[in-house]
């Protein structure tokens, strides 16, 4: 009962959710740990659309022992963007996660963590490429103009991965529409394309 880890004020504590509801999301914390995928699928579609008052149990999952589970936490978190706020401390925490530092550095920006921005522009410079990589697409997620010339950098250094410097080119595209070079790989094709695909996607929902 109470209010979970890594919760801020303004959500919801548990005692105060209706019973039924809170029944439901506690089975569905207990499901993100199955071994088969419907009962994980149906888990995580409930949490990304239940908005705040899923987030001291989205909290709970973050904090869970199970690599895979707390990973599922981080993609509701993402999935849930600035209404994940309140549990971005817990999100933060997972930066020393070594199975979800990746994820959870974008998440980070996702979620508009009030000290997301230091973090991602340190993290830009991370010697782990999955690592630039969260933080080049966290930046365009947290839409912190201040970030462009660092990402521009990015894009420019000859000696950096073709993976970060795509997503550095969907982070500069968001914070200033028309930059070329995201638009030229999905031209070429010449990129994994469900990936560009799936920036492409993104970036017409970062823009709404």
């Amino acid at each position: 009962s109470g209010v979970a880890p890594g919760v801020t004020a303004g959500v919801p504590s548990l005692d105060e959710l209706d019973p039924l509801l809170r029944a439901r999301l506690a089975q569905c914390v207990v499901d993100l740990a199955d071994q088969n995928l419907r009962p994980v699928d149906n888990a995580r579609w409930v949490f990304s659309r239940i908005g705040r008052r899923g987030l001291p149990f989205v909290a709970e999952v973050l904090h869970a022992d199970h690599d895979y589970v707390r990973r599922y936490g981080v993609e509701i978190a993402l999935e849930l963007r600035k209404s994940a706020a309140p549990i971005g401390d817990a999100v933060a925490a997972l930066l020393a996660d070594p199975f979800t530092a990746a994820l959870a550095t974008r998440a980070l920006g996702g979620v508009a963590h009030p000290a997301a921005l230091p973090h991602l522009l340190a993290r830009l410079r991370h010697q782990d490429p999955d690592v630039r990589v969260g933080a080049a697409s966290g930046l365009g997620l947290l839409g912190d103009p201040a970030a462009f010339d660092v990402l521009r950098a990015r894009l420019d250094d000859p000696q950096e991965t073709v993976d970060v410097k795509v997503h550095a080119a969907w982070s500069l595209a968001v914070l200033s529409p028309g930059d070329r070079y995201l638009s030229d790989r999905l031209r070429a094709m010449d990129y994994h394309e469900p990936t560009l695909l799936e920036l492409a996607d993104e970036l017409a929902r970062a823009r709404r």
